[in-house]
């Protein structure tokens, strides 16, 4: 629940559940832990699991539900696809007439239920159960990346893994990297497959004091996965600066590079992103899948009079268009949705983004590049002249 640990805090201190030193201590430790307030104030003792969701229940009216000696029906289990019920952390647990009950962990995210009404096109009710419960039963039953990972990870020594300066050598002259059945190397392609199978936008490696923290965003919001050993974190992210053509000897300032892989029969780009903190490099890799950019308006998922609305602003001979969100929230995705829907051979369509994630047959991209002095605002001068149609400006 770390995503609104700020709420429930908020919601403790209002119950008088805990005080306000107690939250102090426990987000100092937190900060230095990586890990949530929350988590930290059950690890301390000054707040149960049970209090939680009874605190839960009673602020969204949802009943408890304990799955430890509940068993769920193979036909019930089978009601929500394995890659649904990982991205929304739920687990389905009864049908009551047309209405299928789930339990979840978190019902901060009042996104969750709605959703899952939207995609699974039927009446969706919720019940609290604990995180730990709704894990295991996700394993069980779904399967997940910690299994794969445990298996890798037999194949890995105790210490640290030397991947040797001749694969390094070898990749930055451009030559294939034919030893491809490394334990890291296989772990680091199970992360980003496991990221890209779960649909998410983003993938986190972040060096904490004393762990390696994996996370993926998903929807939005960032779930954290099971994690590699701390001992590994240095080979891992070697792995990744050399297959993105960044300087593996340079740890000192940030680097930016691109990782093309193929994954379930599509090309998956990686624009990855360096930064070196205080317990070692932190990395961050945004997926770009090129499919994605081949979507129509109707195949985004809006609602019939949402949609009827953008079809019809995109409509009108002239105006703005204004596009906000979170990071991951479909931004890019959406833009090039509606510039797929306006390209056509009697408009001239320009966009000036930074950088160019993907690339859009009959429109002009253009490139900014703040380091050469080329700005947005260069740029939109220049494309002025250009007679266009149709602007587009990314972030």
């Amino acid at each position: 629940m770390t995503g609104s640990d700020d709420f429930i805090v908020d919601l403790l201190l209002m119950r008088g559940a805990v005080t306000e030193e107690q939250v102090s201590e426990a987000q100092e430790q937190a900060q230095t832990a990586g890990t949530g307030t929350i988590e930290v104030l059950q690890e301390l003792g000054y707040v149960s699991e049970e209090q939680l969701l009874m605190l839960l229940s009673a602020e969204y009216g949802m009943d408890t539900f304990d799955l430890s000696e509940y068993k769920i029906m193979p036909e019930v289990i089978e009601s929500i696809p394995a890659e649904i019920a990982r991205r929304y952390q739920v687990v389905p647990v009864m049908k009551s007439g047309s209405t299928l009950i789930v339990a979840l962990a978190d019902p901060t995210n009042l996104e969750t239920l709605d959703s899952l009404r939207y995609i699974l096109k039927r009446d969706v009710d919720g019940v609290i159960a604990p995180p730990r419960q709704i894990m295991s039963i996700l394993n069980q039953n779904y399967g997940t990346i910690e299994d794969s990972v445990e298996s890798f990870l037999e194949d890995v020594t105790e210490g640290t893994i030397d991947i040797g300066e001749h694969t390094a050598t070898q990749l930055a002259d451009g030559e294939t990297d034919e030893d491809d059945d490394t334990p890291i190397i296989r772990l680091v392609s199970l992360i980003i497959m496991e990221a890209y199978r779960t649909r998410s936008s983003d993938i986190h490696l972040e060096p904490m004091e004393k762990r390696f923290r994996v996370r993926y965003r998903i929807d939005g919001v960032l779930q954290e996965v099971e994690s590699p050993p701390k001992y590994l974190q240095n080979n891992i992210i070697s792995r990744l600066k050399i297959m993105a053509r960044m300087d593996i000897s340079e740890h000192r300032v940030p680097q930016d590079g691109r990782i093309s892989i193929t994954a379930m029969g599509r090309t998956i780009d990686l624009r990855v992103n360096c930064l070196p903190t205080t317990h070692g490099e932190s990395i961050v890799m945004r997926i770009l899948d090129k499919s994605s950019i081949q979507l129509g308006i109707p195949e985004l998922g809006f609602f019939d009079d949402d949609q009827q609305l953008i079809e019809h602003i995109i409509g009108l001979p002239d105006g703005v268009f204004l596009v906000t969100g979170p990071t991951g929230s479909g931004k890019t995705t959406s833009l090039y949705a509606f510039l797929n829907a306006l390209n056509v051979p009697s408009r001239k369509i320009i966009t000036a983004e930074d950088p160019v994630e993907y690339e859009l047959s009959g429109i002009n991209q253009v490139m900014v590049d703040k380091g050469l002095g080329f700005t947005f605002a260069k740029a939109l001068r220049a494309m002025l002249r250009q007679a266009p149609n149709i602007i587009m400006v990314g972030e």
